[in-house]
């Protein structure tokens, strides 16, 4: 009994250490580094990508060099889950806009239908006038291999 109490303490210790907030915060966000060096230790990587944007530039991993960037998969002519992330990525869209060390980029999953002028009409329908936010189309299964593959998740 004293060695099964002695565990389940030991568990809950490392559950609540794990927890704890240790103040760091990501340093393009404007606060302190997040690791002992002063470095992400965290490094996902997606691979070269290259897709046409709504003022019809190339968007590459190069457009987001030094910057966070969040990424979603939609299209324009989606009825059902894509308002409602829509107007999540617009919160974080308005609580970020004048950071410039922050980035969007909303991958279509309708190329055939969200061409660039789709797009350019969806961006200035939401309010998105800045190079901050990308909405990018291209050969669907890139897109589609980017979502499962790399993003992981289910396009």
């Amino acid at each position: 009994m004293k060695l099964k109490s002695s565990i389940i303490f030991l568990l809950l210790a490392g559950l609540y250490s794990s927890c704890e907030n240790n103040g760091k915060k990501l340093p393009i966000l404007g606060n302190k580094d997040i690791s002992s060096n002063g470095k992400d230790t965290l490094y996902q990587t997606i691979p070269d990508f290259s897709f046409i944007n709504q003022d019809s530039l190339i968007i590459t991993p190069n457009t987001f060099t030094d910057k966070i960037y969040i990424a979603d998969f939609f299209f324009t002519s989606c009825p059902t889950i894509c308002p409602i992330m829509k107007n999540q990525m617009q919160r974080v869209y308005e609580t970020f806009k004048e950071n410039k060390n922050v980035a969007f980029l909303s991958h279509s999953i309708d190329p055939s239908h969200d061409k660039v002028p789709v797009l350019k009409d969806y961006a200035k329908d939401i309010g998105i006038d800045n190079n901050q936010w990308h909405f990018v189309t291209g050969n669907r299964k890139e897109i589609l291999d980017i979502a499962n593959n790399n993003y992981m998740i289910s396009a």
